[in-house]
């Protein structure tokens, strides 16, 4: 069964948050552009690592600006697949 986060957040977080925020224009246009940068600074294995110091830090108040920055980064990874599955999906109809 699908979580249904909107329900939680709605209480949270205005109706223009369910658009990207943090992609510029150009990486509206071409979120594979957002991809590609996330992967040429992360791997797989270095994204859960650090994944896993930015949650073990945030519980041990560590390194704000590590954490901040792959936060934001991670946002926009998701925004940017965000827009690829809306395209993926118009395409297939």
């Amino acid at each position: 069964m699908k979580h249904n986060a909107n329900h939680d957040l709605k209480v949270e977080y205005p109706d223009y948050h369910q658009q990207p925020l943090r992609l510029n224009s150009d990486e509206i246009q071409n979120p594979e552009k957002v991809i590609d940068a996330f992967f040429d600074m992360y791997d797989l294995k270095a994204a859960r690592i650090e994944l896993k110091q930015m949650r073990d830090a945030g519980l041990q108040n560590g390194n704000g600006q590590a954490i901040v920055h792959l936060h934001e980064t991670v946002e926009k990874l998701i925004e940017a697949a965000w827009l690829l599955r809306k395209k993926w999906q118009a395409e297939t109809i």
